[in-house]
């Protein structure tokens, strides 16, 4: 606004926020308001100067102001000539901004000539709240607050000419993990991160999308039982959201009697599906050769203490992996494996020999250096060692 109304003791405003006819503040009403910042040496040079600004505007006008909080907030560069308020909209659109009547944290709000409450010039306002049907604005020059004078006000959508957007601000929020793997009765604590930093209502939520699997209060992640779910965190303001995917196992079935027990591992193959399978259960050994899996016998033995070694399942691929990698077993939680919880440990001295068939999308564990050097020759690709066997 380049010009304004005199103003009387009566019309000056005290408190911090001036909301146009009590518009209520709502609980869930998003703001990064950051109150009068603008340069002091500009606040110190006397309105009546109309001394230029860095960023081609009258100092202490309005658009002095936004032009200047979309440089410091925004890190909008392209401030520069865009005239009098009134014609802010027009020379937006003519360098390729979106004009509309949707506001966003950081948008312009902008009122043209005609506007009820602005001058022959118009009027433009950072918009730093949104807050159901009106947007709290932080400006320069506005009537309420005297000549060039700093304001914040609540201001319903419906009066306001139409949002610049020039580069808008995001709320969103982040976890500070997005996979976890526990075991039953375990738990840890996700941290969910709201950015602007200055947003002033960073309250989130927090549901588990299985409670069966996995519980969750402010962040804390407590393992119910084998399966997998998502922790879900979402914003009271503006209803933003973020996910883990959690991973539940079975505690590792070894007890203290077990400890330093040698236990045989068999590898089966099912020429069906042309896939190998590792266990140390006699029983999954037992139940898979009455549905066309051929035992060939045990290939390595584990002992109840070491690295956990992890086997996932893809539905997908019909594949089993196995890693001592949580990394990747995390990840791969993700991505359509099921993760199954600790197969066996990897102790002793024996390497155990990972590798891929790209052709055939499968992986083979050996502790035969000898297979391994004819499968190599037969397209296979040695991954080296995976883990270490009795």
């Amino acid at each position: 606004m380049t010009s304004f109304s005199p103003v009387t003791d009566d019309d000056l405003f005290s408190g911090e926020t001036f909301v146009e006819s009590n518009f209520p503040l709502l609980e869930g009403s998003i703001s990064i308001a950051r109150g009068d910042n603008y340069p002091e040496y500009l606040k110190k040079i006397p309105y009546s100067n109309f001394t230029a600004d860095p960023w081609s505007y009258y100092h202490r006008q309005c658009t002095s102001f936004v032009a200047f909080r979309l440089l410091e907030a925004n890190g909008f560069k392209d401030v520069r000539n865009y005239g009098n308020a009134s014609d802010w909209a027009r020379n937006a659109k003519s360098r390729g901004y979106i004009v509309n009547k949707t506001p966003a944290l950081g948008s312009v709000a902008w009122w043209d000539s005609n506007a009820g409450d602005a001058s022959s010039y118009g009027h433009v306002a950072w918009v730093s709240g949104i807050n159901g049907n009106y947007v709290e604005v932080e400006e320069y020059n506005y009537w309420v607050k005297g000549p060039g004078m700093y304001n914040k006000r609540m201001v319903p959508i419906s009066s306001i000419s139409g949002f610049i957007h020039f580069k808008d601000i995001s709320q969103t929020v982040s976890l500070n993990k997005n996979a976890q793997t526990l075991t039953v009765g375990s738990s840890f604590t996700l941290t969910a991160t709201v950015t602007p930093t200055n947003a002033s209502n960073k309250a989130v939520k927090w549901h588990s999308t299985n409670p069966k699997v996995a519980t969750v209060t402010n962040g804390k992640v407590t393992a119910v039982a084998t399966g997998q779910t998502d922790i879900v965190v979402t914003t009271l303001a503006g209803g933003q959201t973020a996910k883990a995917r959690i991973t539940v196992q079975a505690k590792a079935s070894g007890t203290k009697s077990q400890i330093g027990k040698v236990t045989p591992v068999y590898r089966l193959y099912n020429p069906g599906i042309k896939r190998h399978l590792y266990t140390h259960s006699l029983e999954e050994v037992t139940t898979l050769g009455t549905r066309g899996w051929i035992s060939e016998g045990p290939i390595f033995s584990t002992i109840g203490s070491g690295t956990p070694v992890y086997r996932l399942y893809s539905p997908l691929l019909k594949e089993h992996l196995y890693t001592t990698n949580k990394k990747e077993n995390d990840i791969l939680a993700t991505r359509g494996w099921k993760a199954e919880g600790i197969a066996w440990y990897s102790s002793g001295s024996k390497p155990i020999y990972r590798l891929y068939h790209s052709g055939l999308n499968i992986h083979l564990y050996s502790p035969d250096k000898n297979e391994v050097n004819v499968l190599v020759t037969r397209g296979w690709v040695n991954e080296n060692v995976s883990f270490y066997a009795k």
